[in-house]
């Protein structure tokens, strides 16, 4: 019995355990993309550099929100119709 009251108490634990500050997750993007911001000829910490990053954190964002909206359209779609 004791299992089942720790049980959501672990979950909750879980959950907020992955978290991430607003520094964190743009200390992990910086890691992502700049590299590759590097690489075409930004200097890096620059506003420039800066806004290279953002916007290929966005593209990567709006791919994977594109994917996410092409698998979720086989629900009711296809004999016809539309969605």
């Amino acid at each position: 019995m004791n299992a089942m009251r720790s049980a959501p108490v672990l979950a909750l634990l879980l959950l907020l355990g992955a978290c991430a500050t607003p520094e964190q997750w743009a200390g992990e993007v910086m890691a992502a993309y700049g590299p590759y911001c590097d690489k075409l000829g930004y200097q890096r910490d620059t506003d420039a550099w800066r806004q290279c990053v953002q916007i290929e954190d966005a593209k990567h964002s709006a791919a994977q929100n594109t994917m996410l909206l092409w698998s979720q359209r086989g629900w009711g779609c296809g004999r016809g119709r539309y969605c």
